[in-house]
């Protein structure tokens, strides 16, 4: 893929993720935000917590792997080179000006770490709700057997596993599987905040290695540019 398609690439899914994560995060608080997804439309802020929280999860595995891509096939000269800004070129700032370094900075924050950060009061909304266990019936009452976040990690209550492979237990409306969806919520979520430092880490160690900040380009830029005017420079004995 060329350098434009992955710039456009990247910025449709980092603003799509952070869109995501904002907006579940908002309406988990109970602000009635109108959304373009009909699942959400009318559901309580624990079941856009328990809707949502897996599409956010994959959206921000999607821009961490995106951004270490694209990190990854730039030279270290600077933070504005290693990420895109979205709706701008490269030659639409000036490489190593304020204007270009603050507006990388701002990019970094709102798109890599700030909807990973946004996912950790989604999982408390999840954990927090009550899990009961109903029949297909209206006329049968439902039974609240889990609440609270120690209920959900360590439940001080047995589990129905034929009700469980049914997936009759449910969560303010959505189907809910005890134990199993709480504990995998957590590992997942995890494993991206160790992406999400490794992301960090190519992203600012690179910038500021020892050639980046000598100026130096790197190895093999001057052979290529050597090549592409035709001419060739002696060996030194």
């Amino acid at each position: 893929m060329r350098e434009p398609a992955f710039r456009k690439l990247w910025s449709a899914v980092a603003l799509f993720n952070l869109g995501l994560c904002l907006t579940l995060f908002l309406r988990t608080t109970g602000l009635p935000l109108l959304v373009p997804f009909p699942v959400l439309a009318g559901a309580s802020p624990h079941a856009t917590a328990v809707l949502g929280f897996p599409v956010a999860l994959f959206t921000c595995g999607l821009t961490l792997l995106l951004t270490g891509v694209f990190a990854r096939q730039h030279p270290p000269r600077g933070l504005e080179y290693r990420l895109p800004i979205p709706y701008f070129d490269p030659q639409d700032f000036v490489p190593g000006s304020t204007g270009a370094r603050i507006g990388s900075r701002v990019v970094e924050g709102l798109s890599i770490p700030l909807p990973v950060f946004l996912l950790l009061p989604i999982l408390a909304k999840i954990v927090d709700g009550s899990v009961t266990l109903g029949s297909p019936t209206p006329r049968t009452p439902y039974d609240v057997l889990f609440q609270g976040w120690r209920d959900h990690f360590f439940p001080s209550r047995s589990i129905h596993w034929n009700a469980w492979f049914r997936g009759d237990y449910r969560l303010d409306g959505p189907t809910f599987y005890p134990v199993v969806q709480p504990w995998l919520y957590l590992v997942l979520l995890l494993a991206l905040g160790f992406g999400l430092v490794y992301v960090e880490r190519l992203l600012h160690q690179a910038t500021s290695s020892p050639a980046a900040s000598n100026g130096l380009r790197p190895r093999g830029s001057a052979l290529r540019e050597g090549a592409g005017s035709g001419t060739e420079t002696a060996p030194k004995p």
